[in-house]
């Protein structure tokens, strides 16, 4: 809960409580939220494209296989 408690207090996401059950909430990303989304989702597509340019598209493509034995 300390997560969402930081996310909500940043602004990014809020708590809406269910209509069909008072003991649970959604979790809705905020405008402040999405922008925050697709700056990082930017940020990790340039990544992705850095690692490609330094080791090639094989050598990604096995360390992503690599690092899929992880989860």
């Amino acid at each position: 809960m300390h997560l969402l408690d930081s996310l909500e207090q940043r602004k990014l996401v809020k708590r809406i409580k269910s209509k069909a059950d008072r003991r649970s909430h959604a979790l809705h990303l905020t405008a402040q939220g999405e922008t925050a989304l697709t700056k990082f989702k930017r940020l990790a597509d340039e990544h992705e494209r850095h690692v490609e340019e330094k080791i090639g598209k094989a050598n990604r493509e096995r360390l992503l296989q690599i690092l899929g034995c992880f989860t």
